[in-house]
């Protein structure tokens, strides 16, 4: 989350507009998303981008691209992995980002996810599931700290009436 405004910043300086970093679930409904070219139908229904339930802050977390990422369904691990394996670091997207646009204090990146989304193995959410997404990060070896987790009930009803 971003905690001041940022406009054109280096990727050297760009962790020092960060608020903090949260969980957030990226959920998409593929049965919308592919209906048309652009995927904003999939991405944007009510209660699809749940995050938190605490933001914590940097001196808290330690290295960003050190945090170990998962996904559970119904207590299941789909997804697990670390933000070292993202194609774009967080600061490299912060100053990405900041080219064309002014983020201001509250804005939310979400960054990725690791490797496993349903669509890709031909799971989807059903009504009821329990859908569990964990950051844990470390500011010292020793000293896990959970980034915190969300736990969110789904209930899809398809099609939107």
């Amino acid at each position: 989350m971003i905690g001041r405004a940022a406009l054109r910043v280096s990727a050297a300086d760009a962790l020092s507009y960060v608020a903090g970093a949260m969980p957030f679930n990226d959920v998409t409904a593929r049965d919308l998303q592919f209906q048309n070219p652009l995927w904003t139908s999939g991405k944007a229904i009510d209660t699809f981008a749940p995050c938190g339930p605490a933001l914590v802050t940097l001196d808290e977390i330690g290295d960003l691209q050190a945090l170990a990422l998962g996904t559970r369904v119904n207590g299941e691990t789909l997804q697990r992995g670390t933000t070292a394996d993202q194609i774009f670091g967080v600061a490299e997207t912060i100053a990405w980002l900041s080219r064309t646009m002014t983020l201001l204090p509250g804005d939310v990146i979400a960054t990725g996810t690791p490797a496993g989304v349903g669509a890709s193995q031909g799971r989807f959410l059903r009504d009821g599931d329990e859908v569990e997404v964990q950051v844990e990060g470390s500011r010292h070896a020793r000293e896990p700290r959970a980034c915190g987790s969300a736990i969110r009930r789904i209930r899809v009803s398809w099609p939107l009436s």
